[in-house]
């Protein structure tokens, strides 16, 4: 099974102009007020990477990663939208436990339970994301210019 595949730019557009317009009506914020992405930094993804084909050297059956939204306390603002990357085993599991189903009896897999205890445990998982566009940089007519709107 594919997860995920490249996208034209216009699509990529589109499904974010749905989403902003989405979370306008559904929440009632002004735009300029949402977290419409995040922002990773390039060295943190490489070393995510690096410790994912660590991991396949060493036979761990890893071919995908897996997103969860998630929220995290920063400095300046308390339940910030955030992402939690984690990489996901070819059965479909986290590798690294993260999160448990409301009602699912859990089996967790040996590679997962191994990771559990291990010291580098969180060198491969990636939060604290930077929310856009609220604090990466990046303004709203930034990202409306973008999706071809107008603020």
């Amino acid at each position: 099974m594919r997860h995920g595949k490249k996208i034209p730019l216009a699509e990529a557009r589109k499904n974010i102009r749905k989403f902003v317009d989405d979370e306008v009506k559904r929440s009632g914020k002004h735009e300029s007020d949402l977290v419409v992405g995040h922002r990773i930094g390039l060295t943190l993804m490489k070393k995510f990477m690096e410790d994912i084909e660590e991991l396949r050297a060493n036979h761990v059956e890893i071919d995908s990663v897996r997103i969860y939204y998630a929220k995290s306390n920063r400095l300046t603002v308390n339940d910030e939208y955030d992402v939690v990357m984690v990489p996901v085993l070819s059965n479909g599991s986290d590798y690294y436990h993260v999160y448990d189903k409301p009602g699912s009896t859990r089996v967790a897999a040996a590679a997962s339970v191994a990771a559990l205890t291990s010291s580098t445990a969180t060198s491969s998982v990636i939060g604290s994301s930077t929310p856009c566009p609220n604090v990466c940089s990046i303004t709203t007519a930034n990202v409306v210019s973008a999706i071809g709107a107008t603020p």
